[in-house]
C-alpha cells in the first residue's frame, strides 16, 4: 500500500529531510543521456580528526555502570572495566544511592552487603592489557539504580 504522494512523517523525513534520499541521491549515468560527470577535484579526508579525544584510565582500571534498561521495580545494567595498566585481575566496587539489589550478573562475582556492591573478575576476563575493556553485566531490583560511587583496582 506504498503511495509515493501519501508519505506518513518518518517517510517525508527519510525522503525529503536534510540529508534524505531526494537531498543526497545522484542519479546514476548508466540511466540517463547525460555524461558522466567528472571526479570532485577535492579528495575527502579518509581519517575524520575525532572531536572527542578518548581519554585513557588513570591507575590501575577504570570502571563505568550504564542502566541500559529499567522497569517496574527492576533494571538490567553494564559496566565496563577498562585497563589503565596490564592487570591480572581486577575488583570492581560501588553504592547504590537506595533499595538497588543485584539478583543476578554474568562475566563477574558479584556480592552486595547492603548498598555496597563488589565484583571480581572471572577466569576468562581477569587478564587485561592497557588500554582494553572487558564488560559484565547484572539485573537487579529496586531503583532507579543510580549509584553514588565507583572505583576499580586490580
Amino acid at each position: 500500500d506504498f503511495d509515493v504522494n501519501n508519505l506518513s512523517e518518518w517517510g517525508e523525513r527519510i525522503f525529503h529531510g536534510p540529508d534524505g534520499i531526494a537531498e543526497t541521491s545522484v542519479e546514476a549515468p548508466i540511466y540517463s543521456d547525460a555524461e558522466p560527470t567528472d571526479p570532485p577535484t577535492e579528495t575527502p579526508d579518509p581519517t575524520p580528526t575525532p572531536t572527542d579525544e578518548p581519554t585513557d584510565p588513570s591507575g590501575d582500571c577504570e570502571a563505568e555502570h550504564t542502566v541500559t534498561n529499567q522497569w517496574g521495580d527492576g533494571f538490567q545494567a553494564e559496566v565496563v572495566v577498562t585497563a589503565g595498566t596490564d592487570l591480572d585481575g581486577w575488583t570492581v566496587t560501588w553504592s547504590y544511592t537506595g533499595d538497588e539489589t543485584v539478583d543476578r550478573a554474568w562475566n563477574a562475582n558479584v556480592t552486595q552487603n547492603g548498598v555496597q556492591v563488589s565484583a571480581t573478575d572471572v577466569e576468562h576476563n581477569g587478564t587485561l592489557s592497557s588500554g582494553e575493556s572487558t564488560t559484565f553485566g547484572l539485573i537487579g531490583s529496586g531503583g532507579p539504580a543510580e549509584i553514588l560511587e565507583m572505583s576499580c583496582t586490580s
